[in-house]
């Protein structure tokens, strides 16, 4: 259930919705065969390498591929607007475009020699280029790779300024790529194990698009707090979502997993979080997402089965909401709802002023495991 601070419980109506699966070459209706709706939600999605692939939804109808790798974000191509893009979480090294409307797999694309990504990708502000964060596990150095977004030709590298790169995003002024250097140094020889925990240096880094560049540079205090997944807003303020390891602390106390960088400032300031919450996390924050209409920032704790909420000029704990596994976080199309899934495919919706779950919004889609990312996009419009 969502508890917003200071405001009393509510009892919310369940309205379940159930919709049958209807898998890509299943011979039955497609997509390409239902009304064109206003608002999908698409994600990676799977619970085994049988099944693993992307899904998408919404509100009546939904639907899922199988790519044969196992995606970690998902993003909407720039330049095909009803094409979407699967990322391989390390240490897989594909990238695969679908078709929304016939679930076919349009292209693959390797990485180079001794590379793996690292589950996350965005577009240049034009839709040309596409950037990958990936490791170059020869070298042991994150890399940034940059593509043609048409045909995913590789055209320049650029170092990440860090290890382990994750999560990129463009920032507001079209140039300033935010990046997540996790600091976690893995090679596929030894799975997803940690080879670097001792001497492991996390930051999030500001670099230049154009040339590499690293502009600005910022970290937490805590050293042993990986800096993972973030979020930008459209003023430049950026949320970050933080993962503790905890085997290689030396201490036991409990470390903030959110942070915010305000638009024009110099520091990462860690947000204040109730000691039985931040204890309820589990050391793991596994996304964000801000709302630059009702200004929260969302991050999700799936260790946690909790999502919890942040005002982002004050920096106050604004609520929470409980539910299972629940890892996946976006924005609505209109900005006035936030959206969560998770890997029991389940969709909640809550305001994204009050917190408060939308009665009768609530949709199980029994066939679906969302994966760790959600994003809402319009099919009928190019990717901002």
């Amino acid at each position: 259930m969502t508890m917003p601070i200071n405001a009393r419980r509510r009892q919310l109506v369940l309205a379940g919705l159930s919709l049958p699966a209807m898998a890509a070459f299943s011979g039955g209706r497609y997509l390409a065969q239902q009304p064109a709706p206003r608002e999908w939600l698409i994600s990676a999605q799977g619970r085994t390498p049988e099944q693993y692939g992307a899904a998408w939804a919404s509100s009546s109808t939904h639907a899922t591929t199988v790519t044969g790798l196992r995606g970690h974000d998902v993003l909407q191509h720039a330049l095909r607007p009803q094409h979407l893009i699967v990322v391989a979480r390390r240490p897989g090294r594909e990238l695969v475009e679908i078709d929304l409307l016939s679930g076919r797999i349009q292209q693959r694309s390797a990485c180079l020699p001794h590379h793996h990504l690292n589950g996350h990708a965005c577009f240049s502000a034009d839709g040309r280029y596409l950037f990958t964060s990936e490791s170059d596990y020869q070298q042991g150095t994150g890399r940034l790779i940059v593509r043609d977004a048409d045909n995913y030709q590789v055209l320049d590298s650029f170092s990440s300024h860090g290890i382990g790169p994750h999560e990129l995003q463009l920032m507001p002024d079209g140039r300033t790529l935010a990046v997540a250097n996790g600091g976690l140094l893995t090679h596929p020889d030894s799975g997803r194990k940690v080879l670097n925990l001792d001497s492991m240096r996390s930051s999030l880094s500001l670099i230049d698009s154009h040339n590499g560049e690293l502009l600005a540079e910022y970290q937490v205090a805590e050293p042993k707090a990986s800096i993972r997944h973030l979020d930008v807003a459209q003023d430049g303020s950026i949320s970050v979502a933080l993962q503790m390891q905890r085997q290689a602390a030396e201490h036991q106390q409990l470390a903030p997993l959110a942070a915010l960088l305000p638009s024009g400032g110099n520091a990462l300031q860690v947000l204040d979080t109730p000691e039985t919450l931040l204890w309820h996390c589990n050391d793991y924050m596994g996304s964000t997402r801000i709302n630059g209409r009702s200004r929260l920032a969302g991050f999700t704790s799936p260790r946690g089965d909790i999502a919890l909420f942040w005002h982002i000029d004050s920096g106050r704990l604004a609520g929470y909401h409980r539910l299972h596994d629940v890892c996946g976080l976006t924005v609505s199309l209109d900005q006035k709802r936030f959206i969560l899934t998770n890997s029991d495919g389940h969709i909640r919706q809550l305001d994204a002023f009050n917190l408060e779950e939308i009665p009768g919004s609530r949709q199980h889609l029994s066939d679906v495991a969302w994966d760790n990312h959600l994003h809402a996009i319009d099919p009928n419009l190019a990717a901002s």
